[in-house]
């Protein structure tokens, strides 16, 4: 018995529509969630339902072939994603990342010599002003 490939199917109109079922063990994670996938070059929103049904917004047979796959690949991914068990991370591992967005965000500001200029003039402006009482 051949196994049955998922492929866009045409309306009676003669537009072509993804229709791709959730997987069994993803349906209650699933159910209810928005996923992204890239339409006619464009990304478009839907819902997850027991199916996922959107429309390929073409009537060429070669063009819903190709944005069908380009689909289909984002939403194998997201499949991928939802299946990955949730990883607790440690302290250690908590002040690893954060060491390292620390170190990002010190990087860009030395290189950013528009936002140190402005810094510089602040700090005149605030060490030249003259103080109440003095």
């Amino acid at each position: 018995m051949a196994l049955a490939m998922p492929r866009p199917f045409a309306t009676k109109s003669g537009s072509y529509y993804l229709n791709v079922r959730v997987p069994n063990e993803l349906r209650e994670v699933a159910r209810g969630r928005a996923v992204t996938l890239p339409i006619a070059g464009d990304p478009v929103t839907v819902t997850i339902s027991d199916k996922v049904y959107i429309s390929l917004r073409t009537k060429s047979a070669r063009e819903a072939k190709d944005c069908f796959q380009a689909a289909l690949g984002r939403l194998a991914a997201y499949w991928d994603s939802l299946r990955a068990s949730v990883h607790t991370l440690t302290p250690i591992e908590v002040k690893a990342l954060a060491g390292e967005a620390y170190r990002d965000a010190v990087n860009k500001l030395d290189a950013d010599y528009d936002f140190n200029d402005r810094i510089e003039a602040f700090v005149t402006e605030y060490r030249d002003a003259p103080r109440p009482g003095a």
